[in-house]
This record gives structure tokens, sequence and C-alpha cells, in this order.
């Protein structure tokens, strides 16, 4: 687990390297592709802006039956984060969650590409949250493999104001599942 607080987290040639976040809180993850190992735990109000062609590869197992952890590759803990223009997929051609956002109010999700994910975005307790144009495909093994029993675009569990916009969303279950209250 990697944490973004204080300082920006910019994965450069396949690593993590901690820098002085700038005055805006803005993280540019460059062209390229970066590798984490697991989670990252962003716990900031920061914004991960990707130049054209950077992607975000993560090595985080899906959710099988048996495990009741979703294990996301970019875990957000903090009101007011932004994402957009990133690539994100698996490692292993499978992944779990690209995208937790937990207790992560007006945290905007926007022109991603996310795909072969279990689960794209997930809204837990993250209220007037922003998902849009984005794309998303999530994994298709729901179809054979009995330990990823289903796959889902984008789930909101509970966050009130919720507004998803012009997302593109393929190969799940449900692409989008809106829960609470009006969804």
């Amino acid at each position: 687990l990697y944490s973004v607080a204080s300082a920006l987290l910019v994965p450069t040639e396949g690593t993590l390297e901690a820098q002085e976040a700038s005055r805006s809180g803005q993280i540019v993850l460059r062209a390229g592709v970066h590798r984490e190992g697991g989670t990252v735990e962003v716990s900031a109000p920061v914004t991960i802006l990707g130049e054209a062609g950077a992607v975000l590869e993560s090595q985080v197992p899906t959710w099988p039956v048996a495990s009741p952890t979703i294990q996301p590759a970019l875990w957000v803990r903090s009101h007011g984060f932004a994402l957009r223009g990133v690539e994100m997929r698996p490692a292993g051609g499978v992944g779990g969650a690209a995208i937790l956002l937990d207790n992560a109010d007006g945290a905007a999700v926007f022109q991603n590409n996310l795909h072969d994910f279990q689960y794209g975005v997930i809204v837990e307790g993250s209220d007037h949250t922003r998902i849009f144009d984005n794309r998303i495909s999530t994994t298709l093994a729901w179809l054979s493999d009995p330990n990823v029993p289903d796959a889902l675009g984008i789930v909101n569990i509970n966050g009130l104001g919720t507004i998803l916009a012009r997302n593109t969303v393929s190969n799940a279950v449900f692409g989008i599942w809106a829960c609470d209250r009006n969804g």
C-alpha cells in the first residue's frame, strides 16, 4: 500500500518516487507505463492529470467469492480528489477494482480509460462525486471463471448527489449500479 498524503507520488520508470507536492496539489503522470505492485492510497486533495499516453498498471487481485475484501488500484480517501486523462489497466490480465472512492466527497473522475478490471469505479460514502466522459470496459472473466462472479462498470453504493454522465461502459454484468436514495 503506497500513500499519497502531503507528498505526491509520481511513478517513473516503473517505481514510485516521492516528490514535493506543488502548491496546486497537482500530480502529472507522464506518458508511458507506470507499474504499481498494489494499491495506491490517496489521502490528500490532489488532482492527478495524465499526459497523453499515461498508463497506470496495477497488480491488484479480483474480488473472488471467498474473499470479501476489495483491493483497488487507487483507493481515494480524501475530499476534493480528481483523476483525468489516465489509462488504467491490471498487470495480470484481470484486476479487482480500478478506483474506490471511499469517503471522498466532491471527487471527480473524468476522461479516463479503465479496462480489464472487475469493477471500474466504486463510490462508497462519497457525496457529490462526478464521474463523466470515461471509457470503462470490465473484464469478461465473469463469463467463464467461477472465482469472478460478476463485473460492474460504475457502482454507487452510497453517495448522495452523484453525477454520472457520458460514460461508455461495456462487458459488465451491470454497466451502472445506482444504489442509495434516488438512485
